[in-house]
């Protein structure tokens, strides 16, 4: 997150590994026109009430920072759930294809994940 400039928010299509504790661009996007709820925020270190224990998410935004340039957020509140989303979006031909919708929710292992729509 610190190496992504206002030039590349404004120019770039972005993926953002982390959730809104561990990446400042993620915390950004909160309560941001086009980006993620509120409930998905950080405040003191302590994650929101949208964030579920062993459970990660994939969000696909539409031009939360630049109109016609998407953000992809794959995170988790820990370690093993950010490593668990990023091991399901490597993976997009055989855990994501199906999926229609702009966001999922991944619980289960890194072996074993179960990705719903959220």
């Amino acid at each position: 997150d610190s190496d992504i400039s206002t030039t590349d928010k404004a120019t770039k299509h972005l993926v953002l590994i982390g959730g809104s504790c561990a990446n400042t661009l993620v915390q950004e996007l909160v309560g941001k026109t086009n980006g993620l709820d509120a409930k998905y925020t950080c405040a003191g270190g302590v994650p929101g009430a949208g964030w579920e224990s062993k459970t990660g998410y994939i969000w696909v935004l539409d031009g939360p920072f630049q109109t016609g340039k998407q953000v992809v957020v794959a995170a988790g509140t820990t370690r093993d759930e950010t490593r668990l989303v990023t091991n399901v979006l490597q993976n997009y031909d055989t855990q994501l294809k199906s999926i229609t919708g702009s966001s999922v929710k991944v619980t289960g292992t890194v072996t074993a994940p179960v990705v719903t729509a959220a």
